[in-house]
């Protein structure tokens, strides 16, 4: 176990966060803590081209996809991240700014805080 400050810095220290799952049932709509911590941390990311995380991700050039199943694909992404410095540390930076802006408690505790006062609602 690390503490979570120690561990954020010591991710800051890496060129690229991989989160790449196998494209089984279990993985495609899932929400991996993993790929937020990388982008908190302001490293680009490489994640499993799953059209969910796709979609939640590719708007906020916060890293490269590529398929999990594909050691070229996924050795090429890693490649231009390492060829373009200046482009993978804009999406670093992106990520950070996108935590900040969109995926953080404040803001996705009202949407749950919504969400059971619908609820409530719905079962007066």
């Amino acid at each position: 176990w690390v503490e979570r400050t120690r561990a954020l810095n010591e991710t800051r220290k890496s060129i690229i966060g991989i989160v790449l799952y196998l494209p089984v049932p279990n993985h495609m709509y899932l929400r991996s803590n993993k790929i937020f911590e990388y982008m908190e941390a302001g490293i680009p990311v490489l994640f499993s081209n799953f059209e969910d995380w796709k979609h939640r991700l590719d708007d906020f050039n916060v890293g490269l996809s590529a398929d999990p199943t594909d050691p070229n694909d996924i050795a090429n992404q890693i490649l231009w991240i390492l060829d373009n410095p200046a482009e993978a540390n804009k999406m670093g930076v992106n990520g950070s700014k996108t935590i900040v802006s969109t995926f953080n408690w404040d803001i996705e505790k009202n949407k749950l805080i919504d969400l059971y006062m619908k609820i409530i609602q719905n079962e007066k």
